[in-house]
């Protein structure tokens, strides 16, 4: 016991157990809108001596609000590889089936295009959402405009992982109006 309380007194756990009794008597003397406590007790997280951790303000003396360590297991699941890849060739067909059925008979209307675009958009989020690739973030991309003469290039630039992101497109074009959609698969670890 003798052994603790020198190891204790060498670290300089006694004085800051006395700074942090005196801030603290000084916070409850001086009522609420006293200086806060900024002893290294009332800094240091308290997720080491708990097994929990704690968020709110930085002082012992406002209350905290805790998170045990069953919940923060499940937020936190680090996974380097996904346990099922994105399939483009899935997702190509899907994007195929749809544009064509909703735009098959479409006419193009310039008033009508912003709003259709972004239907297209939700919808072909909503349907590779239900092929059940889990831990993907989808970025839909699509250009709707109308077939003439001159030519249009899409181009797109990002940093990925080449081993777990991954795209998927599909060009639909009739007489009236083309439409292109590029759906991005980025694997969130």
């Amino acid at each position: 016991m003798n052994c603790r309380k020198e190891e204790k007194e060498s670290l300089g756990y006694n004085s800051n157990v006395s700074a942090h009794k005196e801030n603290k008597r000084k916070h409850v003397r001086h009522g609420r809108n006293s200086k806060k406590c900024s002893s290294s007790l009332c800094l240091q997280s308290k997720a080491s001596a708990t097994g929990r951790l704690a968020t709110g303000a930085s002082n012992c003396h406002s209350p905290r609000r805790a998170i045990t360590a069953g919940s923060v297991a499940e937020e936190c699941s680090y996974q380097p590889q996904p346990e099922r890849a994105f399939s483009a060739r899935a997702a190509n067909t899907m994007l195929k089936e749809l544009l064509e059925s909703q735009l098959a008979n479409q006419q193009y209307d310039p008033k009508l295009a912003p709003g259709l675009t972004v239907q297209l958009a939700d919808t072909v989020r909503q349907e590779i959402r239900e092929l059940h690739f889990s831990r993907y973030k989808l970025v839909c991309f699509v250009v709707l405009g109308m077939v003439q003469q001159g030519d249009l290039m899409c181009c797109s630039r990002s940093i990925w992982s080449s081993a777990c992101d991954t795209f998927a497109e599909y060009c639909f074009r009739n007489s009236s109006l083309f439409a292109l959609c590029i759906v991005y698969a980025v694997y969130c670890e």
